[in-house]
């Protein structure tokens, strides 16, 4: 995103950012919040050697324990789905103990540890469509 953004001149601004990292202090002295790794710059990872998803994985887990003093232990794989995850799972496993996917389904003893479904929930989304999407998720 940087390359192009900078190929583009186009300035990043505080404005892109998703979460501040003042914010992340704050929310993390809640109970209510715990802020886990979504690896540092969203790649698509399975475009991504080796070399790339370790600075991904160990970078994001490194900044969210120093910003948040929660314990890295769940990567929400950017993207989320088999075929943008691919095979990253693998080396994912080597700093997290699980993964959680954006396939949709509900978990089951068979579902890998690193390949954990979900259901995306995102602001757009309403009451019917939450419940359309959880009623989806027990038939998959």
């Amino acid at each position: 995103v940087d390359k192009i953004c900078k190929f583009n001149n186009y300035e990043i601004s505080n404005d892109d950012i998703v979460i501040s990292l003042e914010e992340i202090k704050k929310y993390s002295k809640s109970n209510l919040f715990n802020f886990q790794s979504h690896t540092v710059s969203h790649p698509k990872l399975s475009i991504c050697c080796e070399q790339k998803l370790m600075e991904e994985f160990e970078g994001a887990k490194k900044y969210l324990f120093k910003a948040s003093n929660n314990i890295q232990n769940i990567i929400c794989y950017p993207y989320g789905s088999a075929r943008h995850i691919s095979s990253s799972f693998n080396i994912a496993e080597n700093y997290y103990d699980y993964g959680l996917s954006l396939e949709i389904g509900t978990v089951k003893a068979k579902n890998p540890k690193m390949m954990i479904p979900r259901i995306a929930l995102y602001e757009k989304d309403t009451p019917a469509s939450i419940f359309a999407k959880f009623l989806f998720a027990q038939f998959k």
